[in-house]
């Protein structure tokens, strides 16, 4: 059984453009994905999944011995295309009892002890788990961690046990607000 991490940094974004790539305290964001998962030291293989040239670029210089560049084709790299077959897509060709666990770029501040945690917690209970907000109990979408067979037979993220983040560390950026707010929480760390 491998652990697989899946990056998905695709170019486009309606409310923040390029927000994949731009850089927040010295970092384009889905560099924060891969430096934790990295220093984590939880996962077999690093995926990122992309169809920006930049990003891409980016992850041949600076994660060439740590990352697997996997072409997104147009059809998964729009607003409508669901993440879930992007991750699928990303992963084709990976056996059945590996584990995925989606690193979205945009949740800057999961840190590798969030991604520890999440592995200790799919070992002891042998199952999915997702991340939440601890003060909402809404995901927060740092992590969610299936096998790749519940995910190709239900093809969506399943939350059988819920870690739960702290609020301050819960933003996903998603516009303007979550970025700078991100921003604050990062400079302040």
């Amino acid at each position: 059984m491998r652990k697989i991490a899946v990056v998905l940094a695709r170019a486009g974004s309606k409310r923040l453009p390029h927000k994949n790539r731009l850089h927040i305290c010295g970092k384009m964001l889905f560099e924060y994905s891969i430096d934790e998962a990295i220093k984590s030291e939880v996962f077999t293989h690093i995926l990122v999944s992309t169809d920006d040239s930049k990003i891409a670029y980016r992850c041949k210089v600076k994660y060439s011995e740590n990352v697997w560049l996997i072409k997104r084709p147009l059809y998964l790299a729009n607003d409508t295309a669901p993440s879930e077959e992007a991750v699928l897509h990303a992963t084709n060709g990976y056996n059945a009892e590996d584990w995925i666990m989606l690193l979205q770029p945009t949740s800057v501040l999961r840190k590798a002890e969030d991604i520890i945690t999440a592995e200790k917690m799919r070992i002891e209970f042998n199952q999915s788990v997702v991340s939440v907000d601890a003060a909402t109990g809404k995901y927060n979408g740092a992590i969610y961690y299936m096998s790749l067979d519940e995910l190709l037979k239900k093809r969506k993220y399943n939350c059988d046990a819920v870690y739960e983040m702290p609020h301050n560390r819960s933003v996903d950026i998603d516009d303007e607000h979550d970025f700078k707010k991100a921003k604050e929480v990062l400079e302040g760390l």
